[in-house]
Formats: C-alpha cells, structure tokens, sequence
C-alpha cells in the first residue's frame, strides 16, 4: 500500500510539471532563448499518446514578424516549426523549421550538408539540388551556404531552402543548427525568403 501511494504521488507530481510546462509552452514562455547560443529547456512531447516532459536543445532564432510557433506540430516531431499566425505546419503554405543536434565530433556544415542531401536523393526521386548565395554572418564565421531544393514527391510543401552552422551553448559543446525553409512552389518560397535570410542574418 505504501508503495502505490508513493506511486500515484510521483504520477500527480509529473502530470502537474507537465501541465505547468504545457501552460508556459502554450503561453511562448520558457521556450524563446534570449542568449545568441544554443540552449537546453524542457517542453511537452508526444509518444503515441501519451505527453511527456522531453529536453529539447534550440538556437536563438528569432521568428519572422507574424510568424508563430506551432506547438502541437513541436510535440510530435521535437523540432522547433514556425508557420504564419493562423496557419498549422500541416496545411500552412510555408514554414520554417529549426532541428538542432549534438556534433561532438565538430563536423563541418558542408559535411553534414552532403551527407543529408545524399540520403533525401536515396529517399526520393528526382532531387533537384541547387546552390543559392550565401548569407553573410561574422557570427557564424562568415558565409553561410544555402541551397534550394525541389523534391516533387513531397505532398504539402516541395519546394525548399535549407542551410546549417555551427554553434555552441553556455558550455562550449558543439551543436549543428538545420534551418529549412519549405513552400508549396516556387512564388510561396520567394514570398518569405528575405525574412528567412534575415533570420540566419540577426542569428
């Protein structure tokens, strides 16, 4: 009996922090880094049906004005996703999507890059990859490369621009940093591609 009472105490426990995460979650609080670096926070996930809390690692992106978080599209995936106010990534016509994860080892970007695009064209047929001008980031220690790609077989959004760097949290351990930009054609991509060069510009 001790036991099971000690059990459905850490059960109310845990549900009460995940309802006061969701809560800030919902709210945009303790989600946003305010320091140009890569942080460490807890958010709410999603493992089948059941909420949890997870450790999520994000860079200090600011989001294009008008541009919202979706946090149920976040709670299934664990990447950071930014759609217009109203829009779900879903059904949204562009959006922007931010996947940072450890690189102990340092890889470069353009690595990492190859290796990824590598993988889509075994995933897909008929890849187009194109190399677009680079972004200019002192920060980031210079030129920041991009480049567009079309993969017809995607359903919602086809049409995408993507780039990575590297960054380091409050610790110095390394991070890579995925920005991708996805559209439904190419009019839908160049409709927001200044504010997605301005983001990987003010990182």
């Amino acid at each position: 009996m001790i036991g099971s009472g000690r059990s459905l105490k850490s059960k109310a426990v845990m549900l009460a922090a995940i309802s006061a995460i969701a809560g800030l979650v919902e709210t945009g609080e303790a989600t946003s880094p305010a320091r140009a670096d890569v942080q460490k926070v807890l958010f709410v996930c999603v493992h089948g049906r059941t909420k949890q809390i997870c450790p999520q690692l994000r860079a200090s992106l600011r989001a294009p004005d008008g541009w919202v978080e979706d946090r149920t599209a976040e709670a299934k995936q664990g990447r950071v996703i930014y759609v217009q106010k109203g829009k779900t990534f879903d059904t949204a016509p562009q959006a922007i999507t931010v996947q940072t994860t450890p690189n102990r080892a340092k890889t470069a970007p353009d690595v990492l890059t190859h290796r990824d695009q590598d993988n889509l064209k075994q995933e897909h047929k008929d890849v187009t990859i194109l190399p677009l001008p680079p972004i200019d980031n002192p920060r980031l220690g210079g030129p920041v490369k991009l480049f567009k790609l079309i993969v017809p077989d995607l359903k919602v959004r086809n049409t995408l621009v993507e780039t990575r760097f590297l960054d380091k949290d409050a610790d110095g351990q390394t991070y890579s940093v995925e920005v991708t930009l996805s559209a439904q054609n190419d009019k839908a991509l160049a409709e927001v591609k200044p504010k997605f060069d301005q983001m990987i510009k003010g990182y």
